[in-house]
């Protein structure tokens, strides 16, 4: 018998004819069994070697990494399981729906500041032309009144008269009784 320290232990039974095996093992060829379809036939009836032995035959394949992937996904994806992607799609959708809504919110609040401001630049533009045809009427009647005084000899000029409604002479007993003489118009704080 040849050297059988090559052959694996499994394969060192009595019923194998071991100096074939060896042979095998040392480069002989093996003329397998094969049916149609390409299938081993073994027999366990026989000792032989060859009938219980399958040639596998090494081949070195050379790919392209392109056409693989123009056919298939060649990120790994298996591991990751539906529920983290929905949660991180959930997620994604959550954010832009909460900034979609306080970008609208500013922007019903910004319209509203807008508005406002334009209504109390309004108001303002006929507080001041109100208070401005209140002060001319003021100083129109103040003038009527006057002229009505100096017509009845209460006074010579506009200087003989008070400031203050009812417009009396300065040397009149009851001046201390008099309005303030902007009774439309406020007065400068």
């Amino acid at each position: 018998m040849s050297d059988t320290r090559n052959i694996p232990d499994y394969l060192q039974v009595k019923d194998l004819d071991q100096e074939e095996l060896s042979n095998i093992f040392a480069g002989s060829t093996i003329t397998e069994n094969l049916d149609d379809s390409g299938n081993q036939i073994i027999d366990m009836g026989t000792t032989d070697a060859q009938n219980n032995i399958s040639v596998i035959k090494q081949n070195i394949t050379i790919f392209s990494p392109d056409k693989i992937e123009q056919n298939y996904s060649t990120t790994f994806d298996e591991f990751l399981t539906e529920t983290e992607e929905d949660d991180s799609l959930m997620v994604e959708d959550d954010i832009k729906q909460l900034s979609d809504d306080q970008l609208k919110r500013e922007s019903v609040l910004s319209n509203q500041l807008d508005e406002l401001s334009k209504i109390l630049e309004i108001e303002s533009q006929k507080n001041i032309k109100l208070q401005e045809d209140a002060e001319s009427n003021y100083k129109a009647m103040k003038s009527v009144i006057i002229e009505q005084r100096i017509q009845n000899k209460e006074g010579e000029s506009e200087d003989d008269f008070q400031d203050a409604f009812p417009f009396l002479p300065k040397n009149s007993p009851s001046s201390e009784n008099t309005y303030n003489p902007l009774p439309y118009a406020s007065e400068p704080t």
